[in-house]
């Protein structure tokens, strides 16, 4: 039964190596930054109300989105912080 989330984490794997180019391919790499420190590989992708922290542990890959009015800036690091207390969990 391990094989299919190896198989999950590996297509991952080749997915988050493709966001940059296709943001730039749209002409929006602006919206995605990778976020350096937080699992094996973290984007933040989006902006405004939209916008939402991937992540990709050892053993899962999830999206953290905080809604709000608030500044991007903020909900960046309300999300960096939710994220590495999720990973702490798995």
């Amino acid at each position: 039964m391990g094989q299919p989330a190896i198989r999950n984490i590996l297509y991952l794997e080749e997915f988050f190596a493709t966001l940059p180019k296709k943001e730039r391919e749209k002409g929006n790499s602006s919206a995605l930054r990778k976020l350096p420190g937080i699992g094996r590989e973290a984007y933040w992708v989006g902006g405004g109300p939209l916008g939402a922290l991937y992540v990709l542990s050892d053993t899962a890959y999830f999206r953290i989105s905080i809604g709000g009015g608030e500044p991007e800036k903020n909900k960046i690091v309300k999300a960096k912080k939710l994220a590495q207390f999720a990973i702490k969990r798995f």
